[in-house]
């Protein structure tokens, strides 16, 4: 608290101020600025010039009263502290200059009290100016602001008060808003009974929409949050009209299945043209008498299914960037089992496919891999006639580094090495290569594995 207040002492009597002035220094306060006066154009002139801190005022005067003074200071802007002491005022007058708005009140023969009272209403009139400024804050924030915002009583649904924002947008017919259930106000929401909407003040986001008098419908999202003011519990929900973002977003889901569409036709005429491609080199093939001749373009239109397949698994996908392992390595499996069958002995076919999904790259770099060494186990490890085993293994090793491994249980590697200097080995090891992986290959006269990494 201050030690230096400005006073303002309406009183008639100098001993009496001087008896004031004592009881206050002796409370160690220094008066730098303590005035008396007694007429009312003195105390005009005082409220006028301003930089007061606290009134006191005595109570009966010969021109002057202190419910006339009390009235002075009540019609100014900002009203000063006011405590009536006086030597003859009784309890029935005093509670009336309290109901009238003065702080306190005292005796002249008690004033060691004084220094306290002036104290608690200095410290009163700050927490009401300041109490007053925040009212005055909320006011230009909740009734300026551009947002639409409401305070809804959660136990009734009841409008209890809004700014001019949501007023303009929900008053239709000149009806007022203030008194109306929010629900009542909204015609679409996470549920409906009747006309009215379900509002669940539970919710912190809700989407509904609003029938505007005009016919149009507008989506909105309210934004809602538990309060208390003055002891009352109430809702404060923030109104936005997001019609123009639901617009555009629907415009824009549209726009990605269009493009979806039109992708998914790109990969199903792909995969055609490749089918197409096969069935000529098919027919070809059935001209050549030589098996050479025959083996290569047979062994060509192997390669070609792989992009094949992997344009029809991107149809077929529900994402068109991602690719399903078990989905391609199953459909490339059994295409080339069906081909070397006729021509081999049986082969037990064991495969472990890690169910993950692939980019179209690596879809593509396994996928050719996985074929050329397939085909190699049909062609080298398996004798005719001869009871085989061929082992496919594809997992996840780390982050997004994958595997692939095909083991048979043939011969092995010749000596010569012809196996891993043909165009199907090249192939792989390119591949590999190119994408900062290793090779591996373990060759045993119990049979042969072949590991990608990449």
């Amino acid at each position: 608290m201050r030690q230096s207040p400005s006073i303002l002492l309406i009183e008639d009597s100098e001993d009496d101020a001087q008896m004031v002035r004592i009881v206050l220094q002796r409370s160690g306060w220094h008066l730098e600025e303590f005035l008396r006066i007694e007429t009312r154009n003195e105390f005009r002139q005082c409220l006028e010039r301003g930089n007061w801190d606290v009134v006191l005022c005595d109570y009966k005067l010969p021109t002057f009263s202190a419910h006339e003074a009390l009235r002075m200071n009540q019609q100014e802007e900002t009203p000063l502290p006011f405590i009536v002491v006086s030597g003859t005022i009784g309890e029935e007058t005093a509670v009336e200059m309290i109901k009238l708005g003065a702080d306190d009140f005292l005796l002249k023969d008690r004033l060691e009290r004084l220094p306290s009272a002036i104290e608690s209403a200095i410290g009163k009139r700050e927490h009401l100016e300041i109490r007053e400024e925040k009212e005055e804050l909320y006011r230009v924030v909740f009734q300026e602001n551009r947002a639409m915002m409401l305070m809804v009583d959660p136990e009734t649904g009841l409008v209890v008060d809004l700014n001019k924002k949501a007023s303009d947008f929900f008053e239709t017919r000149g009806k007022p808003v203030r008194g109306q259930k929010l629900a009542a106000l909204l015609t679409t929401g996470t549920e409906k009974k009747g006309d009215q909407c379900i509002f669940d003040f539970n919710a912190p986001v809700l989407r509904c929409c609003k029938e505007m008098p005009d016919g149009s419908r507008r989506n909105l999202q309210v934004f809602s949050s538990p309060i208390r003011l003055k002891g009352t519990k109430l809702v404060f929900s923030l109104v936005q009209d997001v019609s123009e973002q639901v617009e555009y977003q629907d415009k824009l889901k549209e726009s990605i299945r269009e493009k979806d569409l039109l992708l998914r036709e790109l990969h199903h005429r792909v995969k055609n043209n490749f089918q197409i491609i096969c069935s000529l080199l098919m027919v070809k093939s059935e001209d050549f008498s030589s098996s050479p001749c025959r083996n290569t373009l047979q062994e060509l239109e192997s390669r070609i299914k792989v992009f094949s397949f992997i344009h029809e698994a991107l149809y077929r996908s529900s994402d068109l960037s991602k690719i399903s392992v078990v989905t391609l390595f199953e459909e490339l499996i059994q295409n080339l089992s069906n081909f070397y069958r006729a021509g081999q002995g049986a082969v037990e076919l064991q495969s472990e496919l890690e169910e993950v999904s692939l980019d179209f790259s690596n879809a593509l770099n396994f996928g050719i891999i996985l074929n050329e060494l397939v085909t190699n186990a049909y062609k080298y490890a398996f004798a005719p006639g001869v009871q085989g085993k061929l082992q496919i293994l594809f997992r996840k090793v780390d982050g997004d580094i994958f595997e692939l491994s095909v083991s048979d249980n043939g011969p092995g590697l010749p000596k010569g090495g012809e196996r891993t200097e043909g165009f199907g080995f090249n192939l792989v090891k390119t591949i590999v290569e190119k994408n900062g992986g290793s090779l591996s290959i373990e060759s045993s006269e119990n049979g042969l594995t072949v590991r990608a990494r990449f």
